[in-house]
């Protein structure tokens, strides 16, 4: 044909659409997930809206990835330079910079959307006029699925009853507004994010719906962070001291409401818990200030009445002992499969 003899076996002609696209999606790429690539790509071939662009960042060690090979042409690539390795943060802020769509959505390399995803947020971004709005999820572990509910927004971040995803739908005005992610730091630059957007005034809506599955068991850099929760805790409280301690934010300029997917539900719910998967827990206890608990084997839970003790992901075995203290709970969740 006319576009001459193929560059390699296995690849795929680049064929350029001519449609305005609204959405661009980033999918930053670290080391050991390179595997799950290609549902993350899959699940935006399955959109029901197809006005979108992605960029594809590989932060790897070896900076090899070929979208081409693995049947994603239609993918732009950004590579952060020899080594890779630059963080999550600086790969988002990187890809953004590229994208001239009016919303951006980020999702992680080895999460994936569900087929409504980009319509029903979008949906609900126009009735809210939010300067992002978050989704409910699936988790993914051990070959089973576990619907999950997002908090409502508050813009008191603090006082928060849990942990907004980073995979949601924000625009991009707003992400420039706050200067993206801060790439200084070593975990919770997502959380950092929303602090700056809500100190701001650029608030989010949560869509009661669940749009995307985050896989647990491939989070290496959410381990990381586990580890070195307490310190993060604080050089969060610090940073944002005089919020935390009552300073006015700006005015919220759209958002703060739940808007409810009408005729999306998800699939499959059935009551249950977690079994012998590591659970949610969420603190019940009083005092805002942080409190350690010892699960088995060195393990340590740290709880508060406020967002930054609100929830931890505990251990299967160390669950019936935080439950006995009378200071957790489980907060509402549904296991989809069995």
């Amino acid at each position: 044909g006319f576009q001459g003899k193929p560059q390699a076996a296995g690849t795929f002609w680049r064929v350029p659409h001519l449609e305005h696209s609204d959405v661009t999606v980033i999918i930053p790429v670290g080391d050991d997930h390179e595997q799950y690539l290609p549902d993350a790509l899959d699940s935006l071939l399955a959109q029901t809206y197809s006005r979108w662009d992605v960029i594809v960042v590989d932060d790897t060690t070896k900076q090899a990835i070929n979208v081409d090979v693995i049947g994603a042409p239609y993918a732009t690539l950004i590579r952060t330079g020899q080594g890779g390795k630059k963080g999550p943060g600086f790969a988002r802020n990187l890809a953004a910079k590229s994208a001239s769509t009016k919303y951006l959505l980020f999702l992680d390399s080895d999460d994936y959307l569900v087929p409504e995803a980009l319509a029903v947020m979008l949906e609900a971004r126009r009735r809210t006029n939010a300067a992002f709005v978050y989704p409910d999820g699936y988790h993914e572990r051990e070959g089973k699925i576990y619907r999950t509910e997002a908090p409502d927004y508050i813009q008191r971040f603090w006082d928060m009853d849990g942990q907004i995803p980073v995979t949601c739908l924000m625009s991009a005005d707003a992400f420039k507004a706050v200067q993206g992610f801060d790439e200084t730091l070593t975990g919770w630059e997502d959380r950092d994010l929303f602090i700056r957007l809500a100190v701001e005034g650029h608030c989010g809506s949560r869509v009661a719906a669940p749009l995307f599955v985050y896989r647990i068991s491939a989070g290496f850099r959410r381990e990381a962070a586990a580890k070195n929760e307490t310190a993060l805790k604080q050089a969060m409280l610090s940073k944002y001291s005089k919020y935390v301690n009552g300073a006015e934010m700006c005015g919220c300029k759209g958002g703060s409401s739940t808007v409810n997917a009408a005729g999306y539900e998800g699939s499959g719910d059935v009551l249950g818990s977690a079994g012998n998967v590591s659970e949610i827990l969420e603190f019940s206890g009083a005092g805002s200030g942080l409190r350690m608990f010892k699960g088995f084997e060195g393990r340590a839970y740290w709880g508060a009445n406020s967002a930054m003790g609100r929830r931890v992901e505990a251990h299967p075995a160390d669950v019936q002992k935080l439950l006995e203290t009378g200071m957790w709970r489980r907060p509402p969740q549904v296991v989809v499969n069995e």
